[in-house]
This record gives structure tokens, sequence and C-alpha cells, in this order.
């Protein structure tokens, strides 16, 4: 579209100004002030090919910012291309949008599966975007705010630490440098914030996440139930094993589907994986460690967990807690026979 409510206010030059923003220190011990909520939008600079992630933004000035690319993902490519080019990736951030861009921004797929097309599929109509004043990156024009920048080449600046998704503050590393070229909002425009590891960042992350990985599993073993992201690289996956080796098959599958992904546990059918106590269960039952756990070293990770180094190397591991050699084989499980249940009436003994 020609223009939209995101250009109401257009500022460049002097008069850009970060430090006009809401100042916000999220966590005791964070490095300074954090925009969390920032989608971005950028293009291949060799293809004709987009992303929209979310990535974290640190002010560093006025007109200047860190950003945290994730290793391995679609904006850290594009970065490295331009990079390579000798020139700066043009990129811009929307603040404040509509909750089908949120999702569709966290859409997992390949690196030419535009995220763009998966927002305007959960909006049920096209998605208007605008182009930016300083280039011609397209983005949301109904958003709150748009910050046009560049990410510069061969330009790395310390950064935090910064309390992450994880539950803990990582220190100080080397990121990549983003320079402001103009500051676009509406008029009385709201600032939207996204308080990291609390409810409204996990479950907007885990949605187009467990979307992700049902398909990856449901590619390999057709008859999966459920699929869950309990908490960081984690997950757990309910089926229907008609074959043996299909819980195995599940979980490598997990974990060649999502870098974030460290940990899947895999159960029957009966097993209720929104109820931790009922995974417990399975594991503590149905699994023998000698032969139910698959370890895989040497495979990229992210970055954001604490217990690999820097660069995301990390080691995965799954458990198959699913009854051998099959659920309707195993020992079965004890219950109280239904007709005392039917016998049982609660009025009896609460009058």
């Amino acid at each position: 579209v020609s223009g939209g409510p995101c250009k109401d206010v257009v500022l460049t030059g002097d008069r850009i100004d970060l430090y006009a923003l809401p100042q916000i220190l999220h966590h005791e011990g964070d490095a300074g002030a954090y925009v969390t909520s920032a989608i971005s939008f950028a293009k291949d600079p060799t293809r004709d090919i987009w992303n929209c992630a979310y990535n974290r933004l640190m002010i560093q000035g006025r007109d200047r910012t860190s950003i945290h690319l994730t290793l391995g993902k679609h904006l850290w490519e594009f970065q490295r291309i331009a990079e390579s080019l000798g020139r700066p990736l043009p990129v811009a951030f929307a603040i404040g949008a509509h909750p089908a861009i949120a999702l569709g921004a966290l859409a997992i797929g390949s690196i030419d599966e535009d995220e763009r097309a998966i927002m305007g599929a959960l909006l049920r109509e096209p998605l208007e975007l605008v182009k930016c004043e300083t280039s011609d990156v397209l983005v949301p024009a109904h958003a709150e705010m748009v910050i046009e920048a560049e990410i510069l080449p061969g330009a790395r600046t310390p950064e935090g630490p910064f309390g992450e998704f994880t539950g803990y503050s990582l220190g100080e590393r080397e990121r990549e440098v983003v320079q402001v070229r103009a500051i676009t909002h509406r008029r009385g425009a709201y600032f939207q914030d996204i308080t990291v590891a609390h409810l409204d960042h996990m479950l907007l992350s885990t949605i187009p996440m467990e979307a992700n990985l049902y398909r990856a599993v449901r590619a390999m073993v057709p008859s999966v139930k459920a699929v869950r992201v309990p908490a960081p690289f984690t997950c757990y996956v309910s089926i229907e094993q008609r074959l043996i080796g299909q819980a195995k098959n599940a979980i490598l599958s997990v974990l060649g589907a999502d870098l974030y992904m460290k940990r899947v546990v895999v159960v029957d059918e009966d097993v209720n994986i929104f109820d931790d106590r009922q995974v417990t269960w399975a594991i503590a039952t149905r699994c023998q460690p000698d032969r139910d756990i698959t370890i895989v070293t040497h495979a990229r990770g992210s970055d954001l967990d604490p217990s690999t180094k820097q660069d995301g190397y990390s080691g995965k591991w799954g458990v198959d807690a699913t009854a051998k050699p099959s659920l309707a084989g195993y020992t079965p499980r004890h219950r109280v026979p239904p007709e005392v249940w039917k016998r049982l009436a609660l009025k009896d003994y609460t009058q």
C-alpha cells in the first residue's frame, strides 16, 4: 500500500532518539535498556527471499543498538551474506503489531518460506505492507512503530548480560551493530514490550514451535497424537506406536527440526503429555536407560543455552518412554473396576 498509520510521524537525522523510548530494565543485572518486541523484516541480499523474526535490541546510543542474531537462523544468514559482500543489511523493526503478525514472525520453516504469507493467512486477508522511508524494506502499515535501520558489516559491540527465556542472565558477548536511519510511528503510538521468560513470552513462542514439531514428527510417524513444549529446549511427544522404532524416529525428527530442541521424551497415547507427573511416571516405568536413551553429539543448538559454549555447539538427547514391545503387550495398568465407580455417589460422603 502507499501509506499507513505507521507513517503518521517520520523522524530522521537529529530527530532520531532511541532514548525517547521507554527505557526498560527487565531483570536485575541487565546491561541496559532493551527493546524486546521488535519484529525484524529483511531481504536476502542476493535473492528475493524475505525473513521476519523476533530479535532483541540493546539500546547503545541515540541512533544505535546491538542485535542478537540466533546462530544459523535466517536473519543471521542474510547478515553473513551481506557482510561477505561488504554491504550493510537493510532491516526494519516493527513494534506493536497484530497478534497474527506476531505469530507469523515466529513460524519455523525453510529459508525460502515467507513468513509474511503466513501472517496474511492468519489474518485471513492480504497483509498490508508499506515501503520504508530509507530503504526498500516493506513493513506492516498498521504497526504502532517502525525502526528503519541497517546491520553494519564487520562491526561488533559488547552486549549483555540479559535475562533470557531460559531463566538465566547470559553474560556479555560481542554482537552485531544496528545503525538506525529513521523512526516512524502512529500519533499517540503505544510501545509494546515483552517480559522475557514470563507467560506472555513463552506462550507466544511455543505455539508455532509446537506446530512445526508436530509437522516434523508426523512426516515420519503418521500416528503422532500430540506435541508439547513444556520448558526451554524440551519437547514431549505422544504417539500410537504401530511399529518398533517409531519412537526413536520421533525423537530424531524433533531434534532435527528445531535448533532449540535439546531434550525429547516420547510416550504412548495413554499418557497425557500435558501432565508432567504422567510423563515422569512413563519414564520411570517404561524406560531402561541403557536401552531407551538416545544421545546425539556435536549438533547445532542454541547459543542462549547457558550449558553450552557461546557458539551453541550442543549435545542432544531423547528418551523413549513407550511400552515395549508394544502398549498392548505390556504389563497392564491396574484400575478400580468401573462398576465400583458407578456404585459410588459423592453425595453419600459429603452430607
